[in-house]
């Protein structure tokens, strides 16, 4: 091979190298994003390292024929003072025929290198690149299944030639922000279409109150579910009772002054009508959030039992109900598979806007799931596989989670371990992880497995502790433990102490959480490393896929959530002592 073709082949290298870790960095940093300006630095961080003058995150509103019409700027990021483009600046696109360029590919990036001299540019683009004090440009399309969502927009105040490097990374972030950013519009418009109906119910019941509290007559109100909303000044002075001991009374309190008993009224009989009225809504608002007096309801089921990892993942998705305002309704099959069905058959009965499933058996849902789509109620699953294009799966991309736990054990041990492995396969999660183990060890022949054991049960933890502290006394020669969930990473690890093996067995694992923190970050402990993503953004994730799909919104099929390796020294060099200094780390 000669010098120049080796030369190039190192170089191609090294480019791939740089555009692997940029993209890794970046993809680590989406799970922590909690809003669009962070957003934009996350997907920008490799244009903003390049000194480039500003950023921008556009949206793109569509014609009716399906091709971009409008772009706004939703967030925005200059070098040195005040954007000089404000944000929610709008443009109409068939104004700038440059657009065009763009809009041509949903999968290439378009660079410019001097927006002055290039020949593409019409005089209206070059002005507001003008305006905004910009040479240089990259264009970056966001699309879904052809669908578009937005552009990132980066540009430099100078003529700018453009790396391979550069483009080979512009060009990934095109499939890496594409969903991420179609999934914090969604939330956008979701926020939006609350924040106007919440702003619109208050207005109105401000209304109705100011007129019923200067009503000449005695008049009063209830709400739907029959409490007293207002109780006027003439009604207080009529019977004597004071608004504000009347307030929010129910069972049939306003009764009492007129009949001496709690009992219907007339009011009583109109609420029906009350209810239908209420029911028509604003056509721009989902059904789903139209009626202010009836919360969206959504249930999650899980068929794991309890475990830190899916306690925070209960915690994210409670939050984000909170935030949508839907009502949660949680049940847990603690690993009773069976007995899933029947809990999707009982919110079926209670007709549940949407149903989330975490875990469980395919085959044996698999009716429940057609049962309750063919009621019109949404199903979505996390760490569930089921064959139905109209059911979107959330996982943790547990394919990758299984090679990044089997590279780090076997770079570690360079390639020469005997290791037990603990967990139950039975699970989809665990069995996607464990094909990825099963590559390693093909690809590394002295990556021995000793043994294997494992059952998830009520108490994973600490019925494990026992079968680990068996094998390490069977197998003396064990120095590597591999724990594909959690769960059995801390009944190993309490079995590897008790054995006073810290010193030659290492324990691998999947998930984190607190008490896992607690555990690695302790002296002397042989938790080693573990690969995980934060259940929290999985919760949150999981209810606003469950709100889009209610509204009649389109979601992917396939979602994945990029997982992280946490080394016990990463743990221990920054001091992190639970999940929040975790997220801020990363």
């Amino acid at each position: 091979m000669e010098k120049k073709e080796v030369q190039t082949r190192i170089t191609e290298l090294e480019i791939a190298l740089a555009r692997a870790e940029a993209i890794g960095q970046i993809s680590r940093e989406l799970n922590t994003v909690r809003d669009k300006d962070t957003l934009l630095k996350v997907l920008a961080q490799p244009a903003m390292d390049a000194k480039a003058s500003n950023v921008n995150l556009m949206y793109v509103d569509l014609a009716e024929t399906g091709e971009p019409e409008w772009t706004e700027i939703v967030a925005t990021w200059q070098q040195k003072g005040k954007s000089l483009i404000p944000l929610g600046t709008r443009y109409y696109l068939p104004d700038f025929p440059f657009a065009a360029l763009w809009a041509a590919s949903q999968n290439e990036p378009l660079f410019i290198t001097d927006i002055s001299t290039d020949k593409r540019v019409d005089e209206a683009t070059r002005n507001v690149m003008a305006q905004a004090g910009a040479r240089a440009l990259v264009i970056i399309p966001l699309a879904q299944a052809g669908r578009w969502v937005g552009i990132l927009n980066f540009s430099w105040n100078e003529p700018r030639e453009f790396s391979k490097q550069e483009m080979e990374i512009y060009k990934a972030l095109t499939g890496l922000a594409s969903p991420v950013v179609e999934s914090r519009r969604l939330v956008d418009n979701l926020e939006q279409v609350v924040e106007k109906r919440t702003t619109e119910l208050k207005d109105s019941e401000q209304r109705a109150a100011d007129i019923i509290n200067f009503l000449p007559d005695a008049t009063f109100a209830i709400d739907t579910a029959g409490k007293l909303i207002a109780w006027n000044q003439a009604m207080a002075d009529m019977t004597g009772l004071k608004t504000e001991d009347m307030l929010d009374k129910g069972q049939f309190e306003y009764a009492l002054p007129f009949y001496g008993t709690r009992k219907p009224m007339l009011i009583n009989e109109v609420l029906k009508t009350a209810e239908e009225t209420a029911s028509h809504s604003d056509s721009e608002i989902p059904a789903i959030f139209a009626n202010p007096l009836q919360k969206p309801r959504v249930a999650l089921i899980r068929g794991m039992g309890e475990g830190g990892f899916l306690e925070r993942l209960i915690t994210g998705a409670q939050a984000m109900a909170n935030e949508l305002d839907i009502e949660l309704i949680e049940h847990n099959a603690r690993g009773d598979f069976a007995k899933m069905v029947d809990m999707v058959q009982d919110v079926i009965e209670q007709h549940v806007d949407a149903i989330i499933l975490n875990i469980g058996d395919a085959d044996l849902l698999q009716p429940a799931i057609e049962a309750a789509l063919e009621a019109g109620i949404k199903v979505l699953t996390i760490d569930l596989v089921v064959d139905n294009p109209a059911v979107p799966e959330i996982e943790q991309d547990d394919m990758l989670i299984g090679f990044m736990l089997s590279k780090k054990l076997a770079t570690d041990y360079g390639g020469n371990a005997n290791v037990a492995f603990v967990g139950d396969i039975s699970y989809t999660p665990a069995a996607k992880r464990n094909r990825a183990w099963q590559d390693f060890k093909w690809r590394y022949a002295n990556l021995n497995e000793a043994t294997r054991i494992g059952a998830v049960t009520d108490n994973t933890a600490a019925d494990t502790r026992p079968q680990v502290e068996a094998i390490l006394k069977e197998y003396a020669n064990i120095n590597a433990i591999m724990a594909i969930w959690d769960e059995f990473a801390i009944g190993a690890v309490e079995a590897v102490t008790q054995a006073g093996a810290t010193d030659r067995v290492k324990v691998y694992s999947v998930d984190i959480n607190d008490e896992d923190i607690q555990m690695m970050t302790k002296p002397g402990s042989p938790w080693a490393a573990t690969v995980a993503t934060d259940s929290y953004c999985i919760g949150r994730l999981a209810v606003r896929v469950a709100a889009a799909l209610a509204a009649g919104e389109k979601v992917d099929k396939y979602l994945l959530v990029e997982p992280v390796l946490i080394t016990q020294n990463f743990l221990m060099r920054n001091n992190i002592s639970n999940m929040d200094d975790l997220v801020k780390a990363k």
